[in-house]
């Protein structure tokens, strides 16, 4: 029986037919090479693809949390200058004194000079140590709104609404409430918030309806989409 099988293995046909199976079965196996190679390629361009986004996104977190990383405008161009009321500050005589020796008038100084030179990251926290020991002095709500524009032209403004919005509501019937309601109002434009532009230009035009501001306001309500 063995001797005729082994005679049947050696015939042509039966040597042809084990040939178109093992045939098959290699183009069988090509063709799952082809798909597996095939969804590596893709599990490759989508790990790329998802790197990509990880490194966008980061990179967009990185900028957000920088002060100093804004490149665009906090306002449109037509938003006025606009400067609170202060009275004179005395020159410093270039010397250095200690922080905790000054008086309200001269700490406010000292951040208000870092303002006028454009230091605005120094005027910040001068500003914020004078609020922090003199949280009751006059200067108070200067100082506030001052913060607030010292974060506006370094184009943060995220901060700056932040800080405007903490003067007018801590200082309601201060002379320049007025200011940081119109700068909010223009703020909150640029941002694309126009329900919150239009709600604090009304709101100005409520408490200040004699002012100049509250001129403009009116002017501008027209004009911020609702």
């Amino acid at each position: 029986a063995d001797i005729a099988a082994q005679q049947n293995e050696e015939r042509p046909e039966y040597l042809g037919s084990r040939l178109d199976v093992l045939s098959t079965r290699f183009e069988a196996m090509e063709v799952v090479q082809s798909v597996l190679g095939s969804q590596l390629i893709d599990l490759r361009r989508d790990h790329e693809e998802g790197m990509r986004r990880i490194a966008s996104i980061a990179a967009g977190v990185e900028t957000a949390s920088d002060p100093g990383a804004g490149t665009t405008p906090c306002a449109s161009s037509d938003m006025p200058e606009m400067e609170p009321e202060i009275q004179a500050v005395v020159p410093s005589d270039g010397t250095t004194q200690d922080q905790t020796e000054l008086s309200p008038r001269e700490a406010f100084e000292v951040a208000y000079q870092d303002y006028q030179a454009g230091d605005y990251d120094g005027a910040i926290q001068g500003f914020k140590a004078f609020q922090q020991r003199f949280p009751d002095a006059s200067l108070a709500v200067d100082s506030q709104y001052l913060v607030g524009t010292s974060y506006f032209r370094t184009r943060d403004c995220v901060k700056a609404i932040a800080a405007y919005e903490k003067m007018v509501n801590t200082f309601p019937h201060h002379r320049n409430n007025v200011l940081g309601l119109l700068k909010l109002s223009y703020l909150y434009d640029a941002m694309g918030n126009a329900a919150q532009a239009r709600s604090v230009l009304i709101r100005l035009i409520e408490r200040h309806p004699r002012s100049k501001e509250a001129k403009l306001a009116r002017q501008r309500l027209p004009n911020v989409s609702q």
